[in-house]
């Protein structure tokens, strides 16, 4: 668990259970609009920022639910560079605990199927 502060709100953070969620956001920070990952990864590591934005819950739209919290909290008085930087920690606390590239592909090397039994 972490806290962050937007404005004079400090806010807790705690990364979604889902496993596929967090893979969803961590994956969303390589894409241009890395700012709006940041901030979904922000939304969906608080319950009370998902209350502020309101209306249709995250649907898998890493891109366009991030737009929808950048957009309410610019309107509510946060500034982007807070945004941001509570996004980070967000998004690090996402990536805590994902297999790096390197485990997956170590894992998948040792799932290869298993050789066919001689016969005679």
């Amino acid at each position: 668990m972490a806290s962050v502060k937007i404005g004079e709100n400090e806010i807790e953070l705690r990364p979604p259970v889902s496993v596929t969620v967090r893979y969803e956001v961590t994956a969303g920070r390589a894409h241009k609009a890395a700012h709006r990952a940041l901030a979904c990864a922000l939304a969906l590591c608080s319950v009370q920022i998902q209350t502020w934005v309101g209306g249709k819950p995250f649907d898998g739209d890493v891109l366009d639910y991030g737009r929808r919290v950048i957009d309410h909290l610019v309107e509510a008085g946060a500034k982007m560079r807070e945004i941001v930087a509570a996004g980070k920690v967000a998004w690090e606390l996402c990536a805590e605990g994902l297999p790096t590239d390197s485990e997956v592909k170590a894992a998948e090397d040792f799932s290869k199927a298993p050789a066919a039994p001689a016969t005679s």
